[in-house]
């Protein structure tokens, strides 16, 4: 619907679930973030149970490091009109 409404240059969806972003190891999530951004570019990233994220469910510092990684995403220039990131999960955690 946005790519048909001129919003976005293609009609791409990804969709991922959040642990599709977080590494196990220093120095790995953000180059996972950001590659997960990249095969989403021009279109929409899906964050499924993006509450996993929070910190009530026991965040660690690389779930952290995700959330901030995506927060500069959504917010450059860089990337403005080029994707949309859509978040699903339980509206309490996620508040």
């Amino acid at each position: 619907m946005l790519f048909e409404k001129g919003l976005l240059p293609t009609d791409k969806c990804v969709s991922i679930v959040s642990e599709s972003l977080v590494a196990d190891f220093v120095g790995q999530t953000k180059t996972r973030v950001k590659n997960q951004v990249d095969d989403a570019l021009g279109g929409v990233l899906f964050v499924d149970e993006a509450h996993r994220l929070c910190p009530t469910s026991g965040a660690s510092e690389f779930k952290k490091e995700a959330i901030g990684v995506l927060m500069d995403v959504m917010t450059s220039t860089d990337y403005r009109n080029k994707i949309v990131i859509i978040f699903a999960g339980y509206e309490g955690e996620v508040r």
